[in-house]
């Protein structure tokens, strides 16, 4: 009887101590099964949120058709003096939407239409702020609305924005620029389509209208930053505060 006892109490004790085991090893399986799934997500939510400059390519680059403010070479018409903004629109619409350029000719054209109608729409059409570029050119007349306009950008932010597949309308003080193709050193009031960045260079690409020699120019990181700066709409109207401000255009998927 006694070794009948015996018995029962050693194979119930193995038989717990067997479970508790067995508990012990499940919970230590499913921690690390855990562990090991979380840890990779939270590392692509961080890379495709805040991606850093050595995350980046060593050269970003979009292939966007180039357009000079004065296509054909007529700098004497005002329309075209001034038609830095609608050739950089015209340039984020075609690239966005994948329309091949239609030449010297036709483009040369439609600034001078697009700004015919601001005149007659709007009374102005020389310098126009980066939301009246936005939301009066691309988006009323040519009737595109796949972009955001972003305040208080810094260089960092642009090319956070070409890392995620974007390209970059900014508006500048063309002479703090210094390109050497300017006439008397610049405009005051410029916009340019930044459509690449070159990371070992630290060099923004961008395709400046205000030059024939405008496609894929390089400006520095740093001439960019003390270039940055929004204008209101008028005519060299004078403005105290000067923004940083940026219009995204984002890829048409078709």
């Amino acid at each position: 009887m006694k070794k009948t006892a015996f018995i029962i109490i050693t194979l119930t004790t193995f038989v717990l101590l067997f479970y508790s085991l067995h508990v012990s090893l499940a919970d230590k399986n499913q921690s690390n099964n855990q562990t090991a799934f979380k840890i990779p997500f939270v590392q692509t939510a961080l890379a495709s949120t805040s991606p850093s400059t050595a995350q980046l390519p060593k050269s970003i680059l979009f292939e966007v058709g180039f357009i000079s403010q004065a296509p054909t070479g007529h700098w004497q018409d005002p329309r075209l003096q001034d038609g830095c903004e609608e050739a950089a629109a015209l340039m984020a619409v075609y690239w966005s939407n994948s329309i091949k350029n239609p030449g010297s000719a036709n483009n040369e054209k439609k600034i001078i239409d697009i700004s015919n109608w601001e005149k007659q729409k709007y009374n102005e059409y020389r310098d126009t702020s980066l939301s009246d570029t936005a939301n009066h050119i691309m988006k009323e007349y040519l009737q595109f609305d796949n972009f955001q306009i972003k305040s208080n950008v810094t260089a960092n932010d642009i090319i956070s924005e070409l890392s995620s597949g974007n390209i970059v309308m900014i508006a500048v003080n063309g002479k703090k620029l210094n390109n050497p193709n300017f006439k008397q050193s610049g405009p005051i009031n410029h916009t340019i389509l930044i459509v690449g960045y070159d990371k070992s260079s630290k060099e923004f690409i961008a395709n400046d209208p205000g030059t024939r020699l405008g496609k894929s120019y390089r400006y520095s990181t740093k001439t960019i930053e003390n270039a940055l700066r929004d204008y209101p709409t008028g005519y060299h109207d004078a403005f105290k505060t000067a923004q940083k401000n940026m219009v995204v255009i984002k890829k048409n998927v078709e």
